[in-house]
Formats: C-alpha cells, sequence, structure tokens
C-alpha cells in the first residue's frame, strides 16, 4: 500500500536551481502547483489518504501502480508513463506517485512534465533528500555533469537502492560530453554489478564506436540485443558500426529491423539504400530512395545518393539535378561540393567548378581540423580551450545544434567565458530568439548572473 502524503509549502534548493537551469521547466511547474493548491480544499475530501483501494482490479489504482513498476523495470517508460497517469486519476495527491512520474518523465526526455511532477512530490511533502538528488540526476542526463559528478559518485560508494539510476543519468551525461574514457570506465563498472543489465552493455558500445572501436562495439550492441531483443536503439547504433565496419548486409538487416518499429524514420531509409549501393545493387538502392524521397522531399544525403547513381551510369547532366537540389539543403557538405564540381567539369563548365572547387577545400579543411579538435578532447575532456574551438569549427561549419552542445560544456566548466556568450548571445539575436540572446548579454554586462546556459 502507498503511503498517506503529508504536505510541505517549501521547495527545497536543488530543485529550485533545476527550475532556474530551464525557465520552460518554471513556469510548467509554477502553473501545477498553482492548479494544485487551488484543487487541493476541493477535492481533498474524495481521497482522505489517498492510499490504494483494498483489492485489486483492471482498472485500479493499485493495478495500475504494479503495471507501471512491471513497465519500468523493463525501461517501457511510455507504458509507464500510462499507467502512472491512471495512479494519479485515482490518487492527485499521493507524493510517491508524482515522484516516480517525474522520474519516469525525465528517463523519458519530457523535462517539462518532469519538473511539474517533482514540484508536485516536494509540495506533498516527498523527503527532501530524494528531491535533491532527483534534481541531480536531471543535470547529469542533460549534459551539465560537471557540476553534479561528485556527489553523485560519491553516493555510488554507499550503494544506494538508486544505483542503477545514478549509473545511468552519470553516463548518458559523459557520452553528451564526449567524456569517452569517463563513460567506459562507469559501464565497465556497472557491467559487472549488473551483467544482465541491456543498457549498461548498449552504452559501453556506445563509447566504444563514438571512440573508433567498431569492431569491439558490435560485440557489446549484440550483447545488448541478446538481453532486450528489437530494441530501437541498439538495433540503429549496431547498424552504424556494422557500416563503419563494412558489414553491409548485416547493416541493412538492422535498419530493416528498425523501420518495422519506426517506418518513417528517414535516417534508416537512407541507409538502407546506402547498404544497397555498397552491395552493388543499384535498382534497390534507387527504390530504397524512391521511397524515401516520396516523403523527405529536401533530404539532403539521399539526393546526393541519388546523384551518385546516375554519375555511376555515366549520365552527369541528369545527377547534376540532383545536386542542385542537394546544395540549397547541404551547402558546406564537401561530399556534395567537391561532387557538384567534379560534374561540372565533366559538362565542361570550368568556371562553375571552380568556385565548388575552393569551397570543399576550404570545408575539408574546416573539418580536419575539428576532427583533430574532437580527438583531443576525448584525451582532455576538461581542456576549455578546446572545447570552445570546437564549437566554432561547427558553428562556421554551419552545425548550429552541434555548436550549442560544445558551448554548453564550455559554460558548465567555467559560467563567466566571455567569448562564450558573445558569440551565443549575437547567434541567438539573429535567430530571433530574444530569450536567449538576453540571457548571454546578463553575463557580458554583469547585471545578472544565471545558474546555466538554458537547455534548447
Amino acid at each position: 500500500m502507498m503511503p498517506t502524503p503529508t504536505q510541505s509549502a517549501c521547495t527545497p534548493p536543488a530543485v529550485h536551481g533545476a527550475l532556474r537551469r530551464h525557465p520552460r521547466l518554471a513556469v510548467a511547474a509554477g502553473l501545477f502547483t498553482l492548479l494544485l493548491l487551488a484543487g487541493l480544499g476541493a477535492l481533498w475530501w474524495l481521497h482522505p489518504a489517498a492510499t490504494p483501494p483494498a483489492a485489486a482490479n483492471d482498472d485500479s489504482g493499485d493495478f495500475h501502480w504494479q503495471e507501471a513498476q512491471r513497465a519500468l523495470e523493463a525501461r517501457d517508460f511510455d507504458t509507464a508513463g500510462k499507467h502512472l497517469d491512471r495512479c494519479l486519476e485515482a490518487w492527485p495527491f499521493n507524493a510517491e506517485a508524482h515522484f516516480l512520474m517525474a522520474r519516469t518523465r525525465r528517463r523519458d526526455g519530457d523535462f517539462a512534465a518532469w519538473g511539474s511532477h517533482l514540484e508536485a512530490a516536494q509540495f506533498l511533502g516527498w523527503p527532501a533528500d530524494q528531491i535533491e538528488l532527483e534534481a541531480r540526476l536531471w543535470q547529469a542526463q542533460v549534459g551539465d555533469v560537471w557540476a553534479v559528478e561528485r556527489p553523485l559518485q560519491a553516493y555510488l560508494q554507499s550503494g544506494p537502492a538508486e544505483e542503477v539510476l545514478i549509473l545511468e543519468a552519470l553516463v548518458r551525461g559523459y557520452l553528451d560530453d564526449e567524456r569517452l574514457r569517463d563513460a567506459l570506465t562507469l559501464t565497465e563498472i556497472w557491467k559487472g554489478r549488473y551483467p544482465d543489465d541491456w543498457l549498461a552493455w548498449l552504452y559501453h558500445g556506445r563509447a566504444l564506436h563514438l571512440g573508433g572501436e567498431a569492431t569491439q562495439a558490435v560485440a557489446d550492441y549484440c550483447r545488448a540485443l541478446e538481453l532486450r531483443p528489437e530494441h530501437p536503439e541498439a538495433l540503429a547504433w549496431r547498424a552504424a558500426a556494422y557500416m563503419t565496419d563494412k558489414r553491409f548486409a548485416e547493416a541493412r538487416a538492422d535498419y530493416q529491423a528498425f523501420l518495422r518499429q519506426h517506418p518513417d524514420d528517414a535516417e534508416a531509409r537512407y541507409r538502407v539504400a546506402q547498404c544497397e549501393w555498397s552491395l552493388n545493387d543499384p535498382d534497390a538502392a534507387r527504390a530504397a530512395l524512391d521511397r524515401l524521397l516520396t516523403v523527405h522531399h529536401d533530404h539532403g544525403p539521399g539526393l546526393f545518393l541519388r546523384a551518385q547513381l546516375d554519375l555511376t551510369d555515366g549520365n552527369p547532366a541528369k545527377a547534376l539535378r540532383w545536386l542542385e537540389r542537394a546544395e540549397p539543403v547541404a551547402p558546406r557538405d564537401p561530399d556534395v561540393l567537391h561532387t557538384l564540381a567534379r560534374t561540372l567539369r565533366q559538362l565542361h563548365r570550368d568556371a562553375e567548378a571552380k568556385t565548388y572547387e575552393r569551397r570543399f577545400q576550404e570545408i575539408s579543411r574546416r573539418q580536419s581540423e575539428l576532427r583533430d579538435l574532437v580527438e583531443q578532447i576525448h584525451k582532455h575532456p576538461a581542456r576549455v580551450s578546446l572545447r570552445y574551438a570546437a564549437g566554432v569549427a561547427d558553428m562556421e561549419l554551419g552545425r548550429e545544434l552541434e555548436a550549442a552542445h560544445w558551448f554548453r560544456s564550455v559554460l558548465s566548466l567555467e559560467p563567466g567565458h566571455r567569448k562564450t556568450h558573445q558569440l551565443m548571445a549575437d547567434y541567438y539575436q539573429k535567430e530571433g530568439d530574444t530569450r536567449r540572446a538576453d540571457y548571454h548579454r546578463r553575463w557580458l554586462t554583469g547585471k545578472a548572473r544565471p545558474a546555466a546556459i538554458p537547455v534548447p
């Protein structure tokens, strides 16, 4: 039987800090709390103890609570959330139910709902140390792992009941921050303590794969899929590792299995076409691309691969039409630029070809520099100058999301890094995001010192 909730009117500092880091969470949480306060007196008499009924049936809160627990054990967060919704219909003022919903939503990446339910859980009296731990797990998961790894690692030493949850959040943060050695170290511990936990094998494989060890990663991905058959992320990651090892038939099979669960995924459809082409079946590659481009008309890699097929057939004029559609979508893609130059040369349009050749050389040089920077970051993950330089390089290459990833990690390590704040203020102003632009200007002017960069 679930515990009877108690009430508290103050939010622990850890939650306030987490909500300040993501303003949208604060808005959602505040609205939720207001509604909770307004409805408390009117509805409390309906659920005086907020406890489950004595007998379970297929529509009781107790039944849905048990089903939610089973789904969480399987890391099926969508199913768990649906059952917890039904629990909260039965027990709207139960602190444990709100806390478990918050944890479920965080693990599933729904951070707005996480903030709302965590605020409700603390208001209803859930233990402050649990609220603080959950806030730290959120910080680690969204990539601000530098700020919380010491208390979380210290907490691991005591062997808490939440050990796997802490390992999960820390490793996700390490992977997001390109701290591959730390991710490997922690997943080795995780696998040793919980050898049948498929996620430990999946994340260990991911760290190996991102570090350039695709063959070793495949073995981990295979083990993860033995423990959790047909898991879509494991299939997609193993397929990518197979492609790195030029095992295109195996990669195609994994991508096709992934597509049975996610039939509209553009990346997987493109990769199937790429596998067919690599397996010397141009007709199958064209058919796969036709299915892709019918739905995703401006898929740059798909348009480029379609051009390559026509060039292989000796038809540069037809290939050029595909390339001219791909270039506006991917104006800084070196493969597109190089192939455009080569195709224009075949068509004796030499002046145009020279323009693309110059662009290709410049972008190729910048991409090579970026690859070197990432290798250095893997060796020296706490060096701010490397992360800043990687962000600048990604910004110049038109990879804004990747650049934001690096800049967030810079500000986690050095919150007052002025060059990063200036660059981000200018960028967000150009994009019309005045809220984020103002955030970075406040740092530059010294008028305010927010806790951390808001997560996009």
